[in-house]
């Protein structure tokens, strides 16, 4: 070679200017050839340059195609047939340009072995070091995720690209699912009876998150690129780079097309990622075996290119590079070896591989494959005249690209954090605690699983990381905690000698609570339970239960035209909100009831006893009640639960059973039998899950009609189960994660799907209160107001959907009136957030009840704490109004639970304002007078469970009464008043004077934003001055 050759071959990482192809440079001769990378190539080292175009284009294939072409069709599961074909092909030309700039970037930079080389080309010695590292990181995990790791190292050991080709084509054994799921009748996980249609999907609709993941499947398909420079650099002849190429890419993309559109139009719905899981099981154990060698290929491969970039670094420009001396063995071998081991440790030693994997392709498998080769174009084809690269260009270099390449980057990197960042971490954080408890002994069992049972998602504000600051600086006994949820359990004993369970969400129980605490503390007495109000006692079902004792004569039953107008009394009042009838079925059987009643009575069926429990909704919704201990229409549902047969007979018919057990749950809970109506809705639940009506069901399969009427069942059971579970202060019965969330259509009805969707939302937030604010036995480690911000954040999510789509407009500002299904959600709404505060007014209640010689005579402010104490009670008001708007309008319920149960928990929080602080609520009798009046509409109509509820009111009021600063507690007489006024003011008012014209803002209630700063505003501070007002105290 001439010394020009030689010192240009040197001199090029710092002389910028272009040079012209070398094409001749690396040609293989007779003698030797001189390669500008590994140099004087000889006889009796490795041939280096000996990889023909059809083996180029097979390593290439084989670094593109491994087992991870097997989640195309799930993408297009996700994405439709066509948007994932488009999106395939996009994917597809843009890395077929990334991989031709690398041809190009070859064939006019001869010294360029690798990534690292470009990046020591464009940007130095830095970027040299930052693309070598990354390049070995990349391909490190990709090998680890597939190691085996003896075998993989004896196969990479092999020292030529050249010697490998013959191996890469017993990787296509991935072909034979393609034949699998086109032979066999059905996909795996499909219903195996029946006529199987699959319901693949031309177009989908994914939220965000999926259509990220979708198409981030389909660019890792396409990941290989980083190592199509090595494969370039052993070609015999580069100027055949391009043919390869082409062959490669379209091979790899109609591979891609073939099976992803081919076993997604067979499967549907029911493909399984990777793929082979659609087939059965002897046709997946063959694929699998078949694809073994393949996935050897595939590991030997990518362990042989980050070793052999290393092996080449160390020994560039060396004789040892291409001859086989020792130096060079004990290199290749420590190369191959070390990249070998590192990968298995890595796979082997790391507990969260699988995840950790997934966050280094996200974080480099772009980076590595496609924003290099826009530097390497701008780097070879900007400002060509000039020839030379300023500082400012090179600055330029790196940003520019990224208007291609970021589009598939960034919105990757967006979803890092929400999946594969956040699942990480929190397999990190799990792993980690429990290895931490298994070696050190800690001071609570409680503390260690509430830990991990409470763990929140990792976007949640209350993180672990958050939580642990938030309570680093206290003791364990210095815990906050829920004195709703904490301690032993709390029961309360009817006169009747019957023991009753005071659960910690329920309203019945809370207002219990404040009533029993609040009597012992004036009277030290427990709380008579004479004219108090006890489940299942209020209404006489003129039945006691036995079967024995039925009366066989048949009901009279309305005529056809009032039973229309009961029907529709029902669907008026009811049918807003919840499925209980399918109208279409109902009404034939309905018809065909009035042509023959007396065939019908004389064999009841199902659709009878259904038909009876309606007749009772829509005489107890449409006549007022004048007759004693039952309501309008109760025989009807009597005789509707004497006949009707037993759990196993109602198995069989899921369908009209479950709409039958929704009906009597809701009529019972109306009438107070809250224990009953638990265990119908359970069953109906349970009846409802066997069914499968949770799940994603295929409509081609089922038929549209059957599918819409098992999703309108479902969820009519799943928001009885939690409103009703809630309200008895019980644990939830199944997880939302159980649960395929679709909707039914309510073609024509638009508004019914979005009512529908909000109500399911506010369920979810119940529960999630349910399971965190109300957490077993209280003990939530100081957690109490982070759970609280958490839970007030889940509420303002949906506040700006409900007030878009149903405005209650309050102000008077229309001439319409109040919608009821409007004024439902919004009551709703509001007790979400009672529900969530509502524990802080029991916390300063028992703080006030102590003793006053036995409170601080002084405490730190937080006027955050008093703003959430001011939320709960702008809830309140806002039920009220709403319930008075619904009154003036005649739309009261008085038979449905709802509206009792909203006035009820809005008047005892009201109750409680002025006694915890007497600025929290400007007046109290207005907004008592308002409790009392709309009570009365429900009296006057006959509704008797109102009745004890004013009575329970009216007793907590007077209790509470003497609680005022004008009237000391009777068992306190060792202060004056003057000083007992001064100190109940110290105590309950822990916010300075000039904040409080702030927070009396209100008459239009809070808006979502000032709802979000309340929650956000939660802090350290605030703990710290709710734990000392709790451990000076003593409440718990």
């Amino acid at each position: 070679m001439s010394k020009t050759r030689m010192s240009m071959s040197k001199e090029e990482p710092n002389n910028l200017a272009l040079h012209p192809s070398q094409l001749g440079e690396g040609e293989i001769h007779d003698g030797y050839t001189h390669d500008a990378v590994f140099g004087e190539i000889t006889e009796g080292g490795p041939n280096y340059r000996n990889v023909g175009w059809l083996g180029t284009s097979a390593l290439m294939m084989k670094t593109q195609i491994g087992l991870g072409v097997l989640s195309i069709p799930a993408a297009f599961d996700s994405l439709g047939i066509i948007p994932g074909v488009i999106c395939l092909c996009v994917i597809a030309g843009i890395t077929t340009w990334s991989d031709y700039m690398i041809g190009v970037f070859k064939m006019r930079h001869p010294t360029v072995y690798g990534l690292e080389d470009v990046g020591g080309l464009m940007f130095g010695p830095l970027g040299r070091n930052f693309l070598a590292g990354a390049f070995s990181l990349y391909w490190v995990f990709v090998g680890g995720s597939a190691v085996a790791a003896v075998v993989a190292f004896s196969l990479s050991s092999i020292q030529t690209l050249g010697r490998l080709t013959s191996m890469v084509w017993l990787g296509l054994a991935f072909f034979t699912v393609t034949i699998a799921v086109g032979v066999e009748d059905r996909p795996a996980a499909a219903p195996q009876d029946g006529i199987w249609v699959s319901d693949y999907k031309l177009l989908n609709n994914p939220t965000l998150s999926d259509g990220i993941s979708a198409v981030s499947s389909l660019v890792f398909a396409y990941a290989g690129t980083p190592a199509f420079f090595s494969i370039v650099s052993e070609m015999r002849e580069p100027r055949h780079y391009t043919r390869a190429l082409l062959i490669c890419q379209s091979v790899v993309t109609a591979t891609y097309l073939s099976i992803g559109c081919v076993v997604y139009y067979y499967c549907g719905s029911y493909v399984a990622s990777p793929a082979l899981g659609s087939a059965g099981q002897t046709v997946k154990k063959v694929s699998y075996g078949f694809a073994l060698p393949g996935l050897i290929v595939t590991t030997t491969l990518v362990i042989h290119v980050p070793a052999k970039a290393i092996f080449i670094r160390i020994l560039r420009g060396s004789k040892h590079l291409t001859s086989n001396t020792v130096i060079h063995w004990i290199t290749w071998l420590s190369s191959t070896f070390g990249v070998a081991l590192i990968s298995y440790i890595i796979a082997s030693a790391i507990p969260v591989f699988g995840s950790l994997v997934s966050l280094i392709g996200a974080l480099l498998g772009t980076l590595m494959s496609f924003q290099p080769m826009g530097c390497m174009w701008l780097y070879d084809n900007w400002n060509k005249a000039k020839g030379e690269r300023t500082i400012q260009w090179k600055l330029m270099l790196p940003t520019v690209p990224q208007t291609k390449d970021q589009m598939f980057w960034i919105p990757t990197m967006q979803h890092v954090p929400q999946t594969k960042l956040g699942v990480f971490i929190e397999d990190l954080q799990r792993r980690v605690a429990a290895l931490e408890h298994e070696q050190d002994e800690l001071p609570s069992l409680n503390s260690y699983v509430d830990q991990n049972r409470n763990r929140p998602s990792v976007d949640e504000e209350s993180s672990p990381v958050a939580e642990a600051r938030l309570g680093q600086t206290f003791e364990d006994d210095e815990e906050l905690t829920n004195p709703l949820s904490t301690g032993p359990s709390a029961f309360t004993v009817a006169g009747t000698g019957r023991t009753f369970y005071l659960g910690t969400s329920s309203n019945w129980s809370f207002a219990r609570r404040i009533l029993s605490m609040t009597h012992e503390s004036l009277y030290k007495s427990p709380l008579p339970p004479d004219s108090l109000l006890f489940e299942g006692d209020t209404y006489d079902l003129g039945w006691d239960g036995s079967r024995i004792s039925v009366d066989q004569e048949p009901l009279v039953v309305p005529t056809l035209d009032h039973s229309i107008y009961l029907i529709n009394a029902v669907k008026f009042h009811a049918g807003q909100l919840f499925h209980l009838f399918d109208e279409g079925t109902f009404m034939d059987g309905l018809y065909a009831f009035y042509e023959n009643p007396q065939q019908e009575t004389a064999t009841p069926s199902l659709w009878y006893i259904h038909y009876l429990v309606v007749i009772a909704f829509g005489k107890a919704l449409s006549v007022n009640w004048n007759r004693g201990g039952r309501p309008p229409g109760c025989e009807f549902f009597t005789k509707a639960l004497q006949l009707l047969p037993d759990s196993t007979f109602l198995s069989r018919d899921a369908v009209n059973a479950a709409e039958i057990l929704c009906c009597i749950a809701l009529y019972l809970q109306s009438l107070d039998f809250r224990n009953s109506a638990h265990n119908f809705i359970g069953q109906a639940l349970r009846l409802a899950l066997a069914d499968g009506m949770h799940t994603d069901m295929p409509v081609h399969h089922l038929g549209e009609p059957l599918v819409e009427r098992f999703r309108k069942i479902w969820w009519t059971v799943y928001i009885l189960d939690r409103l009703m579970t809630s309200l008895m202060g019980l644990p939830q019965s199944i997880h939302d994660s159980q649960i395929h969330h679709q909707l039914p259509t309510f073609r024509g009805s638009p508004q019914k799907v979005i009512a529908l969707g909000i109500q399911i939302r506010m369920c979810q937030i119940i529960a999630e209160i349910n399971s965190t604010v109300y957490g077993p036995d209280g003990r939530l480690n100081r957690k109490f107001l982070v759970r609280t911000k958490a839970a007030l954040a889940s509420t303002t999510d949906l506040a700006n959907d409900l007030q878009k789509s149903f405005d209650l407009q309050l102000d008077r500002s229309t001439i319409s009136g109040v919608s009821r299904l409007s004024a439902h959600l919004h009551l709703l709404y509001h007790q979400c957030i009672v529900l969530a505060t509502r524990p802080l007014l029991l916390c300063f209640l028992k703080i006030r009840l102590q003793p006053v010689d036995a409170r601080p005579r002084t405490l730190d402010s937080s006027a955050n704490i008093l703003r959430l104490l001011q939320l709960c009670i702008d809830s309140a008001q806002q039920q009220l109004n709403i319930l008075n708007c619904l009154y003036e309008q005649s739309l009261l319920d008085s038979f449905l639970p709802f509206d009792l149960e909203a006035v009820f928990v809005s008047s005892v929080v009201i109750l409680m304002a002025p006694v915890i602080d007497s600025r929290l609520l400007e007046s109290l009798t207005p907004w008592l007078e308002k409790s009392y009046v709309i009570l009365d509409d429900m009296i006057s109509r006959g509704n008797i469970i109102a009745s004890f509820r004013k009575s329970e009111l009216e007793r907590l009021a007077e209790l509470l009464r003497q609680l005022s600063p004008g009237r000391p507690p009777q068992h306190s007489t060792r202060i004056q008043r003057g000083q007992q006024s001064e100190t109940i003011t110290r105590l309950s008012s822990p916010v300075s004077a000039h904040l409080v014209p702030e927070l009396f803002n209100l008459n239009d209630g809070l808006t979502t934003a000032e709802i979000m700063a309340m929650a956000e505003s939660i802090d350290t501070g605030d703990v710290d001055w709710v734990v000392q007002a709790v451990t000076e105290n003593h409440i718990w």
